[in-house]
Formats: structure tokens, sequence, C-alpha cells
């Protein structure tokens, strides 16, 4: 829209509109859709360095070093599967950006390939993923750190009183133009069989969102009631609010 068309000829036009809808396509949306945001996928191992630390011949070193390497190879395909274009894939570490609505796919596929990649190793290494969805006018490096600080959220515990908890994480931080960011933590479940439980229950949500059978401002009520007094009040001794609770979600619901 920032050349004026009628003074270029009628081939350099049939090239900038060719141009244009390569752009389009390499960017998996249609223009119509205004994709304004997009994912940054960060993700790390957890417990790789005392793997390392725990070497103590080179064969045990290289052993390592090749299931690190077979996990990397992969990572590409798989970002690529979910229309995202890979930015770094090193050691235990990946750096990727994919579309919102497949980032929670794509660190699935990759929690199971790490998994995957350390079967037979005495050691039970995990995966966590920090995912940042962004405006494309945000700064990139502010946007950066936002997955950086994910990953982070990913790696801590659910609770401080239940420190084994932590790791094997996936975090999703969606940040919105205004206000403040909305995020949501879970932990890995059977990786090795299967993706996250956290991703199946995203996708079992979506389809039950698609099908009619949940209202569209779910997610927004069911925060709000988190946020209530009387869930809040309840606790492991005291449950006199569980039947307001109960109550409250079935109006939601």
């Amino acid at each position: 829209e920032f050349v004026q068309l009628g003074s270029i000829s009628a081939a350099d036009g049939k090239r900038l509109a060719d141009a244009r809808a390569a752009l389009v396509s390499a960017a998996h949306c249609d223009p119509a859709e205004q994709c304004t945001y997009y994912a940054i996928l960060v993700a790390d191992g957890d417990g790789v360095g005392a793997i390392l630390a725990d070497c103590t011949t080179a064969e045990a070193y290289r052993d390592v070093s090749r299931r690190l390497a077979a996990f990397t190879k992969g990572c590409g395909a798989d970002v690529i599967d979910e229309d995202g274009e890979l930015v770094y894939a090193g050691g235990d570490d990946v750096l990727a950006l994919v579309p919102p609505h497949r980032a929670h796919e794509l660190a699935g596929r990759l929690a199971a390939r790490f998994v995957q990649a350390f079967a037979g190793h005495s050691a039970s290494p995990t995966l966590s993923v920090g995912v940042a969805i962004v405006h494309h006018v945000e700064p990139l490096a502010t946007s950066l750190a936002h997955a950086r600080a994910a990953e982070g959220i990913a790696k801590r515990p659910e609770s401080p009183l239940e420190p084994e908890r932590s790791r094997n994480g996936l975090a999703i931080a969606l940040h919105k133009r205004s206000g403040a960011p909305v995020v949501t933590r879970g932990r890995g479940d059977d990786v090795a069989s299967g993706p996250f439980d956290q991703v199946t229950r995203i996708n079992e949500l979506v389809g039950h969102i698609a099908a009619g059978r949940v209202p569209h401002g779910l997610a927004y009520e069911l925060h709000s009631l988190a946020a209530s007094d009387p869930f809040t009040a309840r606790t492991a001794s005291s449950r006199q609010w569980d039947s307001v609770v109960a109550a409250d979600l079935s109006r939601v619901i």
C-alpha cells in the first residue's frame, strides 16, 4: 500500500503482488484474519547438567552427546509440522516461532522427543517449555524476555509447599497490548507415551468450545471464580464453601 500503483509498470505491479502473496504464504495466514499475535517457544532440558556432571568416562559423555544430537536433529521437523520456524536447536535448548494455536502441540511433541532421546539411560531427564504469545509490534527483545520468563515459570514448582513438582512444566503466557499477562502452568504427564497432560486438556477444551458445549468465556469466568472469596476461603480442613463453589461452577459451565 506504500507504493502508488499508478506510477509503476504493470510488470512491476505483478511482481509486487507476487511478493505480497509469498509473504502471506510464508506467514501461514490470511491477511483478513489479521495475524497480529505470534508465539515464541523456549525449551530447556531439566537436569542435563547433573547428568553431565555424573559422567566419569569419555564414553559416557559421548552417549549423552549422541542423545542430545538425536533430539535436536528431529526438532526442525516437529516445528515445521506445526507451521513454525526453528530459530535454534542445540544441546537441550530450543527456540522457535510458531502460530499461537499450535504452540501447545509443539511443546508436547518436543517434550516427548526429549524423553524418547534418553530412553534406556539411567537418568530420566525431562523438558520444560515456556511459551509467550505476543503482539507483532512488541520489540523482539521484550517478547523474547517474556518467553524466557515463561520458561522460568515452567521450571518452578506449582506451589512452594511442593518443591518436588518443579520442572517438567509447560507455561503459556499471553501478553496482550494492554493489561496484565495471563499465565497458565501445568506439569508434564507421561510424556514418553503422550504429550503434556496440559496439552490434552487444552485440546479437549477447544473441542468443547468449538462444539458449543461450553461458553467461549469459560476461562475468564473460571479465573474470576478462582479469585473470589468463596474459593480462596476453602482450606484442606474447612470445606464449608464446597457447595457454594460447586454451585457457581455449575452456573458458569
